[in-house]
């Protein structure tokens, strides 16, 4: 013990490594899984280092950054080496070396390794369990939650939970909510039946939460649910509560509990944190509940924050259509941001029914006055078309394509064509389009094509344009063609009926380039010494900045690689190109024309026990191990992807921007600054 605390000491000047500028996660709203006894509970000193990039003399002032840490530097650097084995054996996978990190005596080391291991699927789970029970490091828990566990860990497990300790507590409540059997969901239900710990019922309502999405057949104690969120004043804790039923789509209260979130909601809405809010607006709306209509209609809709306007437009498409439901959709369509605005038209879409027409009133109005963002624009168009089809074609035909300054816009703008058009007409814009030369529109142009065939796959008419207009396409040199085209050729088989040589050619080199798996990438030691332990990344657009403070301790590989990309300027020039509101805004698609792919690489899944909550900033994925340059930002908390995905870092400025940044927008510049 006296050893594991001078370790701790030696390294007081450095635990700035585990955590940053927002807070402690364990006592915010955003919230952590509970420090780790010691290593994850102290505030960051906002210190920045320039050492990467241009000059950060304006950055530094905004933070009060200062230079005179040379001290800090130092200890990171021995910290960056003594974890460098480990970072190693974290890359390769390598479950034996990592089980022999866990008996190492200082924690960073033990840290790390336990990290790593919760981002494989570790054969020898016995021996991890022993481990684990043996490990004061809270780090654990989220290793076992990330493990297939069996009938008689869990009841270990559920055994120990009679612990004092609240972390413990947590912990174990993470493993059962995560991966429980049925007898760990009845266990669960029965301590929200008699558990009132306040410093756990975050972790209990959670745990209870996502064992009942993983146990839909059970009858759902909904009264029990609403009375446990009404009973506690943390905020965080309420919403833990209430997330069954905003994340299912399935799951809803009964009238009994509806009514009584009625109640709650008309007399608690103003007091209650916006998660709250959201979740209020979104369960009352899902189930039509006449709460919501009446809480709304007096109200001034723009002071809703944009997340909540949002929910609210999602949800009154729920109701059938009324005079009162009518006037809060026409209140939101003039609303300043512009996600409620698109999901307004979003919904209209979507109805099963013909609105009246005073909704093609207003859609027309709004184009006629000019919407200056092309995808906002695009979705007017596409909700025009939905129902009143000749009108759009009209303005297809005669307005000035606000999208054509960006290619990123393609594929909207001709899912917009497509809405409004027969397959002829399509065929035609597909073609015209397919004579440009810019990589941003000709993969798209691929995939609509790919997708008609595929709709009608006997007629051979229409897989004889298509193949002659990927002919066309075919003779543009370009990996991502390649790639584009050979997607398509596994789809309909191009290669059996078609002959031209560059299409062919490109198809091969398709096929190699998906065959290729590059190693996952390690480390690099040296750029993460310079970079120090929690970097700051800023990327530029035309709405403003978005300014994150990385986690190198954590995702160390994610980190480095990432710095690579922004020296190398990669990231300039792409767009977000994946915008779900009230979700995430999603990036990094490397477009940019020098980029070759030349040298491939995969960056390892570093989940980490921090949690996805409002600002969080991950890595896209296909699935394990299968990271590569695409990242996200998380418009709001969403549990379901702790664990699962990179979490590598958490805006500290620009979350406004976030909020009004559409699908399309690009990214003008990005630069990374060193930071201790």
């Amino acid at each position: 013990m006296t050893h594991y605390m001078f370790r701790i000491l030696q390294f007081t000047v450095v635990l700035t490594v585990v955590f940053w500028s927002t807070g402690v996660l364990a006592n915010s709203y955003h919230g952590g899984l509970g420090s780790t006894n010691g290593l994850s509970s102290i505030q960051d000193d906002k210190q920045i280092k320039n050492s990467f990039g241009p000059d950060t003399s304006n950055l530094q002032d905004k933070f009060s950054c200062s230079d005179n840490i040379p001290e800090s530097k130092e200890k990171f650097s021995e910290l960056v080496d003594e974890l460098s084995p480990v970072w190693t054996a974290v890359s390769a996978r390598d479950e034996s070396a990592l089980l022999s990190f866990l008996t190492n005596d200082s924690p960073f080391v033990r840290e790390t390794a336990w990290r790593g291991l919760a981002n494989m699927a570790v054969t020898d789970i016995s021996r991890l369990f022993e481990f684990a029970l043996d490990e004061s490091l809270d780090i654990r828990w989220f290793t076992l939650s990330n493990q297939t566990l069996s009938g008689e860990h869990l009841r270990t497990l559920e055994n120990l939970i009679t612990n004092d300790d609240p972390d413990v507590k947590s912990g174990i409540y993470l493993v059962l909510g995560q991966k429980g059997d049925s007898i760990s969901h009845n266990f669960l239900l029965s301590k929200a039946e008699s558990s009132l710990d306040s410093d756990t019922s975050y972790d209990l309502g959670l745990a209870v939460g996502r064992s009942i999405l993983r146990n839909r057949e059970s009858s759902v104690p909904d009264i029990l649910l609403l009375k446990r969120a009404m009973a506690i004043a943390d905020s965080k804790a309420q919403a833990a509560w209430m997330y069954p039923w905003y994340r299912s789509s399935e799951l809803k209260p009964s009238d009994d509990a509806l009514n009584i979130l009625g109640e709650w909601a008309g007399a608690y809405f103003d007091e209650a944190y916006g998660l709250v809010r959201q979740y209020m607006i979104n369960i009352l709306g899902k189930s039509a509940h006449p709460a919501l209509i009446s809480m709304m209609t007096e109200r001034n809709l723009e002071e809703l924050h944009p997340l909540e306007a949002v929910e609210l437009a999602k949800a009154l498409f729920f109701y059938p259509e009324s005079e009162q439901v009518a006037q809060l959709r026409l209140r939101l369509s003039m609303h300043s941001n512009p996600y409620v605005r698109v999901e307004l038209l979003q919904g209209i879409t979507r109805m099963e029914n013909q609105p009246s027409d005073a909704y093609k009133n207003e859609i027309l109005s709004r184009i006629t006055e000019g919407v200056a963002d092309p995808y906002e624009w695009l979705w007017h168009v596409r909700a025009l078309g939905k129902w009143w089809v000749e009108d759009a074609r009209i303005v297809l035909e005669n307005d000035t394509y606000p999208w054509t300054e960006n290619p990123h816009y393609t594929n909207d703008y001709l899912e917009t064509v497509k809405s409004v058009n027969h397959t002829d007409n399509f065929l035609a814009e597909l073609e015209r389009l397919s004579l440009q030369s810019d990589d941003a529109i000709l993969v798209p142009v691929i995939g609509q094509l790919t997708m008609i065939t595929q709709q009608e796959p006997t007629n051979a008419e229409n897989r004889q344009k298509v193949a002659s207009i990927l002919t066309q396409i075919a003779k543009n040199d370009s990996y991502r063609i390649s790639l584009a085209l050979q997607a398509s050729n596994s789809a309909l088989d191009w290669k059996s009926d078609q002959s031209d040589e560059y299409l062919l050619n490109h198809i091969q080199a398709g096929e190699t380039l998906s065959a290729i798996r590059p190693e996952l990438n390690v480390p690099d030691a040296t750029r993460i010494k310079e970079l120090g332990s929690h970097p700051i990344w800023v990327l530029r657009t035309n709405i403003g900045e978005i300014v994150m403070r990385l986690d190198s301790y954590r995702t160390p590989a994610t980190v480095s690689t990432f710095a690579g990309i922004v020296n190398d300027g990669w990231y300039d020039g792409t767009p977000f190109h994946r915008v779900v509101h009230n979700f995430v805004v999603q990036g990094g698609a490397i477009w940019h024309p020098d980029y070759t792919n030349s040298k491939p690489f995969r960056v390892p899944t570093e989940g980490t026990e921090l949690e996805f909550s409002r600002g969080a900033v991950g890595v896209a994925s296909a699935g394990r191990d299968t990271e590569t340059s695409q990242f996200f930002m998380m418009h709001m908390w969403a549990p379901h992807l702790n664990g699962l995905y990179s979490n590598i870092g958490r805006v500290i400025e620009g979350e406004d921007v976030i909020d009004r940044l559409t699908q399309g927008t690009i990214v003008e510049s990005s630069s990374i600054y060193g930071c201790y």
